[in-house]
């Protein structure tokens, strides 16, 4: 098939635009000079302290002496890192680990996302723009900026999307759910395990429109959990319940919309319908004018016989679901079910679908824009990238770490630096031991049956 106009590699275009993410992260986190005494700066601050000191005395951090997330079960909480930056933790000031970890993960996230842009041959603009889109937007710059780096896991999200949309014609089948386990396992281990189990969610929901997915998602569920056991058995003891107090979500479409069109700072008045006050952070999904315009046009054309290969019908059922669980009050259905419950702000919800949605909408409006001339065409690209592009710097503008700290204050740290906490108990220890042991097991053999990673022809979308 001939390539695409304007899909050529590019060249030494793309590092300069990776390093430009990195300065951009780097500056976003004031170069590394952290306020740990502002909003869940000091939740991190607990995490990396709890391992530097453990490491330093060669042990493991069991417990903590003050309870976070209600729990003195520190390798218990979910939401603690695994990932081997840990290890820097003993050596290295915390601030320089966390801005380490978060360009590391970042640098994964473009891969993913160029990986994926390559898949439905995307031309230059048009992987600019989800580039922008998928790694800038408000939900991951919000959350980074009030301290959550529990969310570095979403920049596998590309890799998660990308395997999705590569299973349209085969479905999981041969080393699919073996690849897509490990990615879903490196979000848990990376301290996201809520949005691995949103993914998980989202792929229950694709067995509606797909049943004869079934027994590969099955397989990939095993896979996952088997995977996540050092996460899951240690988690058992310390929650047992499986469930928070549900919150609430988006109060109305109204929010919903602002949320992805409007730069609002941290303390934006906001109350849900349940009389519950959230930062701004939460509701935080900013995309912009541009990127609501490309997500609109790529829904608009979704149809377009012309463009059936990038229709994918399949995503229907859970885009929609988990947009619309993100509203106030709808989530309270799924959360009855098993593990679904650990989620108490559903606005979060509303970030997988965007994810999926917009590098098919650049692909969509990719193949109209075939119909321009070379020169019409790279004009209106132009525009379009340095609007979004002028929007998403001045959104992260308001939320850098700089601005923020000096904004909120210094407040008194939640929690003293960590000295020894209480033996912890024999179940807890030996559902630690269990979990570590079938996760190491699993990767194992996960890693032996998977077959090379072989250059080959990406699935093509004309």
């Amino acid at each position: 098939m001939p390539a695409r106009r304007g899909t050529a590699p590019w060249g030494g275009v793309l590092p300069w635009f990776w390093l430009a993410g990195l300065l951009h992260w780097a500056w976003f986190l004031d170069f590394g000079r952290l306020n740990y005494a502002v909003l869940d700066w000091q939740m991190q601050r607990a995490y990396d302290a709890e391992w530097s000191q453990a490491l330093r005395h060669a042990t493991l951090p069991w417990t903590t002496a003050s309870p976070i997330h209600d729990t003195v079960m520190f390798l218990g909480n979910p939401e603690v890192p695994l990932d081997p930056f840990i290890l820097l933790t003993a050596w290295c000031p915390p601030a320089a680990v966390d801005l380490l970890r978060l360009l590391a993960w970042y640098t994964a996230g473009f891969l993913g996302t160029v990986a994926l842009g390559r898949d439905l041959r995307l031309s230059r603009g048009a992987l600019a723009a989800v580039l922008l889109l998928v790694n800038l937007n408000g939900f991951i710059t919000a959350h980074l900026a009030v301290g959550h780096l529990v969310w570095l896991g979403y920049f596998l999200l590309p890799w998660f999307v990308r395997d999705v949309l590569r299973w349209r014609d085969t479905g999981p089948r041969a080393g699919a759910p073996a690849r897509m386990a490990l990615i879903l396992s490196a979000m848990a281990l990376a301290g996201s395990f809520e949005l691995c189990l949103w993914c998980a969610f989202f792929l229950a929901l694709i067995a509606i429109a797909r049943p004869g997915w079934l027994a590969g998602l099955g397989r990939l569920g095993v896979l996952v959990a088997a995977l996540c056991a050092v996460r899951i058995l240690p988690g058992l003891t310390a929650f047992p319940r499986l469930s928070q107090d549900f919150v609430g979500g988006f109060p109305n479409w109204r929010h919903l919309a602002a949320g992805l069109a409007v730069i609002r700072t941290f303390r934006y008045p906001t109350i849900d319908a349940t009389g519950h006050h959230f930062g701004w952070h939460e509701y935080d999904f900013y995309i912009g004018v541009p990127g609501l315009a490309l997500l609109a046009a790529g829904l608009l054309l979704a149809r377009a016989r012309k463009l059936h290969a990038l229709r994918f019908r399949a995503l229907d059922v859970p885009v929609a679901a988990l947009a619309l669980f993100s509203l106030d009050g709808l989530y309270r259905f799924p959360a009855m079910l098993p593990g679904l419950g650990v989620e108490r702000v559903s606005t979060r919800l509303l970030i997988l679908p965007l994810v999926f949605l917009i590098p098919l909408a650049a692909a969509r409006v990719d193949r109209v824009f075939d119909g321009l001339t070379p020169g019409r065409r790279g004009r209106w690209m132009l525009a379009g990238l340095v609007v979004l592009a002028a929007g998403l710097l001045r959104h992260s503008w308001t939320w850098r770490h700089a601005v923020l700290g000096g904004y909120i204050g210094t407040l008194e740290p939640m929690w003293p630096l960590p000295v020894p906490g209480p033996l912890p108990p024999g179940a807890y220890r030996l559902a630690l031991a269990a979990g570590a042991a079938v996760s190491s097991g699993t990767l194992g053999l996960v890693l032996a049956r998977l077959r090379p990673w072989r250059r080959r022809a990406a699935p093509r979308h004309p």
